[in-house]
This record gives C-alpha cells, sequence and structure tokens, in this order.
C-alpha cells in the first residue's frame, strides 16, 4: 500500500519526465477501481490527479469541486493537463469526447435513447410516461434530464 503524508511523497509518485505538455503518469501501488491513482494523504485515501492539482496550484478544493482531465488519462497529474468544474460539466466533456460508455452508470442510457427521452421532453410528455416508452424508471428519466438542464 502506498502511503503519502506530504506533496513531497505525492511527486515521488508522479512520472514528469515527458515534459510539460507530456501526462505525468502516477506511478505510485494503489489503484482507484476506475483506473486513477489513489494514495494515501494523511491516512485518507484521495485522487492522485486531484491532490496534484492542489499542491501544484495552492488550493484546496471543496468535496463538490470535480478535477477534469483535458488528456482524458485517468492516471495522468500534469496540472497542465487538469482543471476544475462540476459533474455536469465532467459528463459534458464525456459526450463531446465521446467516452460515453452507456451501462457504466446505473443511471446511465445508450446515446440513441437519450436523444430519444430529449425528444420526447420536448413534446411534453411526464417523465412517467417518457419512462414507459423508454423501459426504464421515472428516477432515470428525471435523473438525465437534470443532468442535461444543467449543462
Amino acid at each position: 500500500m502506498t502511503k503519502a503524508n506530504t506533496n513531497q511523497d505525492l511527486l515521488q509518485m508522479i512520472d514528469p519526465f515527458g515534459g510539460l505538455s507530456s501526462c505525468w503518469p502516477y506511478i505510485g501501488k494503489r489503484w482507484h477501481k476506475d483506473g486513477y491513482g489513489y494514495p494515501k494523504r494523511n491516512q485518507k485515501a484521495i485522487l492522485a490527479h486531484r491532490w496534484s492539482y492542489e499542491h501544484h496550484y495552492g488550493v484546496f478544493l471543496t468535496s463538490d469541486i470535480i478535477v477534469r482531465h483535458i488528456c482524458d488519462n485517468r492516471a495522468c497529474c500534469n496540472p497542465f493537463h487538469l482543471l476544475t468544474g462540476s459533474q455536469a460539466e465532467n459528463i459534458k466533456d464525456m459526450h463531446q469526447r465521446k467516452r460515453w460508455k452507456p451501462g457504466k452508470h446505473p443511471w446511465s442510457l445508450n446515446k440513441e435513447t437519450i436523444d430519444e427521452i430529449i425528444k420526447l421532453k420536448e413534446t411534453g410528455l411526464s417523465q412517467d410516461k417518457i419512462a414507459a416508452v423508454i423501459g426504464c424508471s421515472q428516477p432515470t428519466v428525471g435523473k438525465y434530464l437534470k443532468r442535461l438542464h444543467s449543462l
């Protein structure tokens, strides 16, 4: 298990040798199930790219702030490849960069189904009726429409 307590510990778990424009992969031993570096800072697990952002920009991020990768490399900790935003912005990035993987999240749907939900909503159908047409639950439709509305 990789234990880290200081920024210096984190920097030893990042490979910056490709230069400023290259990805700086996390090379520590602990990994999150989704492919992110996952060291411990002060005995608490933290995403390596998030810690890198905080260290390099001298900030502390609240839990509602997401650190996004412009390089789409989950192992990357290069601060020039990282930017903050909301979960809605992260989902928008995922769609724009074609990283959408149906079934990854419990509420996720394929692109055709999403387009159908949008089309049905524009006709004035309720979420209950949309869910019945699509063949999913009303909460799934509601969650997706809420996320789309916040983009």
